[in-house]
C-alpha cells in the first residue's frame, strides 16, 4: 500500500515538474516588419506585458476570445482552439501578433514586450546618407541635472521625400547605468505628436559615464518647425527646432 501510494505521488510529482517546465516567461522584440508568434493553452491566461500603456486591441477572431486591460498587460484566455491575429494599440507604437491555440503542451504564460525598430545599416551607412541628406548642425543640450545629458547634435534632411534624421547624443550622469527605454522621446508639431517617427539606437543601456548616438527619423510634408518632448523620471523638457534648420 505504501509503494502504491508513493508511486502515486512521484506521477503526481513529475506530472507537475512538467508542467511547470512547459510553462513560458520570454522577451519578444518586434517592429514595423515583424509580428510575434504567441501560443495559448485552452484553460489557461496569456499575459502580454508592453513597456508602454495600451489603448486598443483588434483580434482577429474576438468571440473567441476572453481579453482584459491591466495597466500595462492585456491577459488573453482562449474560449476555444481558434488561430487568429492580433493588433495592439499602444500611445507610440502598434504591435502585431499570430495567435496559436492549442489544447496542451507548450504555451507562454507571459511574453515581455518590446519595441526594437529595424536598425540594420541605419546607424552604420552615414557615407550613404551623406550622398542624399544635407546636414545642418544644431547643438542644442539638455541637462537632467545629474542624471543625464542630451546633446540633440545636428539634422539630415531630404527635400524630395521630406524626410529629417536628427542624430542626438545622450551621456549618463548618474551613478547607475540608464535603461533607454525609461526615456520618452516624441517629435511634436503644433503641439500635437508627428505620427511618422521613430529613433533606434544601438545599446539598450548606457552605463554611467558613458555616452550613445540616438537616430530619430520623421517625415515633414510641411517645412515649418517643430519640437522635441524629452521625458525621465517624470520630469518633462522641450526643445524647438526652428525653421532655419529645415
Amino acid at each position: 500500500m505504501l509503494k502504491a501510494i508513493l508511486l502515486v505521488l512521484f506521477i503526481f510529482c513529475c506530472i507537475s515538474f512538467i508542467s511547470l517546465s512547459l510553462a513560458k516567461v520570454r522577451t519578444a522584440y518586434l517592429n514595423d516588419k515583424k509580428m510575434e508568434k504567441v501560443t495559448l493553452n485552452m484553460g489557461k491566461s496569456t499575459v502580454l506585458r508592453f513597456m508602454e500603456k495600451p489603448k486598443k486591441i483588434v483580434i482577429g477572431n474576438q468571440n473567441y476570445f476572453n481579453v482584459e486591460f491591466i495597466n500595462n498587460d492585456v491577459t488573453l484566455q482562449p474560449q476555444g482552439i481558434v488561430n487568429t491575429n492580433l493588433f495592439v494599440y499602444c500611445e507610440n507604437n502598434t504591435y502585431g501578433f499570430v495567435i496559436n491555440v492549442t489544447a496542451g503542451g507548450y504555451c507562454d504564460d507571459l511574453v515581455k514586450i518590446k519595441w526594437k525598430p529595424e536598425t540594420r545599416g541605419i546607424l552604420r551607412q552615414s557615407s550613404k546618407i551623406k550622398k542624399v541628406f544635407r546636414l545642418k548642425k544644431v547643438e542644442v543640450i539638455v541637462q537632467f541635472d545629474g542624471l543625464l545629458k542630451i546633446l540633440i547634435d545636428s539634422i539630415w534632411f531630404n527635400k524630395k521625400r521630406n524626410l529629417y534624421l536628427m542624430d542626438l547624443i545622450l551621456k549618463n550622469e548618474a551613478q547607475k547605468s540608464i535603461k533607454l527605454s525609461e526615456i520618452k522621446l516624441n517629435l511634436k508639431k503644433e503641439g500635437k505628436r508627428i505620427l511618422k517617427q521613430f529613433h533606434v539606437c544601438k545599446s539598450e543601456e548606457v552605463a554611467p559615464q558613458e555616452a550613445v548616438r540616438i537616430r530619430m527619423f520623421t517625415r515633414l510634408e510641411k517645412k515649418k518647425k517643430f519640437s522635441i518632448d524629452i521625458e525621465y523620471q517624470g520630469k518633462k523638457k522641450t526643445v524647438t527646432i526652428q525653421k532655419k534648420y529645415l
